[in-house]
């Protein structure tokens, strides 16, 4: 597919192999080729800041690589950081979705709490907290650094 010089493309997410991918607009001929691999994207600086999210009871929330997912490799090492709004007894750790398995990296009472993940090889997923206090719990900031 081709898209010709001063095409506006509508914002629309399509999906392959289980990940997202995000159209938009652009002002250049660019021959579009779709691949599985090309859905992996690495971010572009080496920490991710995210904003403010509530977590209701028992509830996980996932964070992502700005709409994708993290590719970690062997001998990688990434850094995932939170700070809650108050002490509550969380779980952190890494959801691989290509296994759908989550791997728990703390489990415990904390306000902030830092997290480190080296896969023995490469995983494609997100970083996850999941709420184990007895109410909702606000993640005031988060970063993750690769």
């Amino acid at each position: 597919m081709t898209i010709k010089k001063g095409a506006i493309i509508c914002m629309a997410m399509i999906t392959l192999a289980s990940t997202p991918v995000y159209a938009s607009t652009t002002t250049s001929t660019v021959p579009i080729q779709q691949t599985e691999e090309s859905n992996v994207i690495q971010p572009r600086s080496n920490t991710l800041t995210y904003s403010s999210r509530t977590i209701a009871n028992n509830k996980i929330s996932l964070f992502n690589n700005s709409g994708s997912v993290f590719a970690l490799y062997n001998g990688s090492r990434a850094t995932f950081v939170c700070n809650f709004n108050k002490a509550a007894k969380v779980e952190m750790g890494f959801y691989n979705s290509s296994t759908g398995v989550y791997t728990k990296l703390y489990t415990g009472t904390v306000r902030k709490q830092t997290v480190t993940y080296s896969p023995k090889s490469t995983v494609r997923g997100y970083f996850y907290v999941k709420n184990l206090s007895g109410s909702s719990l606000t993640v005031t900031s988060a970063t993750v650094t690769i």
